[in-house]
């Protein structure tokens, strides 16, 4: 189930810097904190960005990128948020909880989405 989204625009030369804006508000709109936060999928192709997301967040890393980002995986050019959606539904399914994922890319863009898993009916 998607709880919330958000898209915003800024600074395309402080790109690194909009996913921790977009992830503070997708928390805040939904009375949330990161401890509500079970998986995040984070896009990481630029390290620095991921460095600087962990650290205006102090973000779990135990909850980040579980099974590898694009750096240990592979960056495909145009489907990276896809990929993020893919693989936080796939450890939703394994794993319940609340899933965030959020990118930012060059030009002054970031998206995030939250979601939450449901224990499957016997």
């Amino acid at each position: 189930e998607i709880l919330e989204t958000h898209t915003l625009g800024g600074n395309p030369q402080e790109f690194i810097l909009l996913t921790a804006k977009v992830i503070k508000t997708i928390i805040r709109r939904r009375n949330f904190t990161l401890k509500n936060i079970s998986h995040l999928e984070l896009m990481e192709a630029f390290a620095a960005q991921a460095l600087l997301t962990h650290k205006e967040l102090e973000i779990d890393l135990d909850c980040v990128n579980r099974s590898g980002g694009a750096l240990a995986r592979g960056h495909p050019i145009g489907a990276s948020g896809a990929v993020l959606m893919v693989r936080l539904f796939y450890e939703l399914k394994k794993r319940n909880g609340n899933g965030l994922a959020a990118i930012a890319g060059v030009g002054g863009l970031a998206s995030g989405i939250l979601t939450t898993g449901r224990k499957r009916l016997p």
